[in-house]
């Protein structure tokens, strides 16, 4: 998905690279911008070059990777939905010299019934002078029928007929990730299980997991695992105006990100659950959330079933 910004950094507001003292950055979509907080925000949509000069810096970062695709079935089943990217926050990074950012795009569903949808792509940030790389993962995509959800960041809820793969439930493995920060002062990971059929019963799909719940099992529920709620990057913030109103919806104040894609009700099309709060996909509108990271939702079409939501990356500082 092309970013959406183009051929421009955004420039308004007080920059960071404007701040007194020996530090200062550039880089993002929105590039150096004053969140009316006391922080300036950087913001990355798609890969990108952070570039920090002076002293070291400790930086806050929430880094999101692309939600999982929707699983499809024909109409008299029922499909899982898509896991959400996995999420990484860092409240206290040190770095110094420049970092490299690549943003996850969202898996895509697909176009027949009864395969296997797309994964999310993984996001990092990655300093070549340290050397260290942060990795959130992919979301994992949803099971068609007879089909189990796939592992990811968070794992893909499974499609109906859970006595053909034994039931098994997709694993989040994005808390597995990142070893060297792990125990570090400021640092969290988070992703979830997907859901997975309860019974035998060719319509149950089962909904993606999220950033901050795991995905509902049928036949009590289909829903999307809930985000994560960050609420120190809530949709409000000025320096997040150019994003899209869908992503600020999605969002909110309470800065929802990562929510799992519902799972398919059988019969009707479409999933009538709801998608995972930050940004999961549920019926008619499949699609997860560009830029929160969001999975897709399960339909019983290939071509009406949900992409995954492209990942994002959000830097910022108290200039100095």
């Amino acid at each position: 998905m092309a970013p959406i910004f183009t051929g421009s950094k955004f420039g308004f507001g007080r920059s960071a690279a404007a701040a007194a003292g020996p530090f200062s950055a550039t880089g993002g979509n929105i590039n150096g911008v004053d969140g009316g907080n006391g922080y300036t925000y950087h913001v990355f949509t798609s890969p990108g070059t952070f570039s920090v000069t002076g002293s070291p810096a400790s930086l806050d970062v929430l880094l999101i990777a692309g939600g999982g695709a929707g699983g499809a079935t024909d109409v008299s089943n029922g499909a899982g939905g898509g896991g959400a990217g996995g999420v990484v926050r860092h409240s206290q990074l040190s770095v110094a010299g420049s970092l490299t950012i690549n943003i996850g795009a969202g898996g895509l569903h697909p176009n027949t019934t009864n395969v296997y949808a797309g994964i999310g792509g993984d996001s990092t940030v990655v300093s070549p002078s340290g050397p260290w790389t942060l990795t959130a993962k992919g979301g994992g995509y949803g099971g068609g029928y007879n089909i189990a959800g796939n592992q990811g960041g968070s794992g893909g809820g499974g499609g109906g007929f859970g006595a053909g793969y034994s039931k098994a439930i997709a694993s989040g493995i994005q808390t597995a990730q990142n070893a060297p920060f792990t125990g570090q002062p400021g640092f969290n990971q988070y992703g979830n299980n997907g859901g997975a059929p309860t019974d035998d019963n060719p319509g149950h799909g089962s909904g993606g997991g999220g950033a901050g719940e795991v995905g509902g099992s049928s036949p009590a529920s289909r829903s999307g695992g809930a985000g994560q709620q960050f609420p120190e990057f809530a949709a409000p913030i000025p320096a997040f105006a150019p994003l899209p109103a869908t992503w600020k919806t999605a969002v909110g104040p309470t800065g929802f990100f990562a929510g799992g894609g519902a799972g398919e009700s059988p019969y009707n099309g479409e999933s009538t659950a709801s998608g995972g709060a930050g940004g999961g996909g549920s019926g008619p509108s499949a699609n997860g959330i560009t830029y929160t990271g969001g999975g897709g939702a399960g339909m019983n079409s290939g071509p009406t079933a949900g992409d995954g939501g492209d990942g994002i990356c959000i830097i910022r500082y108290i200039p100095v």
